[in-house]
């Protein structure tokens, strides 16, 4: 029975310095790049969705549109702060802009939104401005970027 114990022990204690050492490199590998990104604000595009309900929407798939005059390339992610380790840039997707029909280079991002408030950060790769804009009807253009909802987010959880 001690045996069982001390192997118990020692196990929880490796598993703890574990789950730091991945958790610290988490952090370093997102926490600089946001930093960095946010000092250079043209590379930059953000925006903030409160929620469904203070956006008037019932939480499920939409499509955002990102427009500049030039071709871009983005990278999308979500802006997330993790208890205990900080604030980070999650990557969720990456994608090339195209030609719409009125002349501009557009990338539509397609991912869930849901009841909880989310950060979405978009880098690129051009020094142009790129506007942003939440496309609330239903809309059948094709996505650049696709972001399925996880399996808890269709629970109500996280989202």
């Amino acid at each position: 029975m001690d045996i069982l114990i001390g192997f118990l022990g020692v196990s929880l204690a490796i598993s703890v310095g574990v789950a730091w050492f991945f958790g610290s490199e988490y952090r370093k590998k997102t926490g600089f790049a946001l930093a960095f990104f946010n000092h250079s604000s043209k590379l930059l595009t953000r925006y903030e969705y409160p929620g469904a309900q203070k956006q008037g929407l019932k939480p499920g798939m939409y499509n955002f549109a990102l427009r500049s005059d030039r071709p871009f390339e983005t990278m999308a992610g979500i802006d997330i702060t993790i208890p205990l380790l900080g604030r980070g840039f999650d990557p969720i997707g990456v994608g090339t802009s195209h030609m719409n029909e009125l002349g501009q280079h557009e990338i539509v991002h397609r991912t869930y939104l849901g009841n909880g408030p989310v950060i979405f950060v978009w880098v690129h790769n051009s020094g142009m401005p790129v506007t942003v804009t939440l496309l609330a009807n239903e809309d059948d253009r094709l996505p650049t970027i696709h972001t399925p909802p996880h399996w808890f987010q269709k629970l109500g959880f996280f989202s």
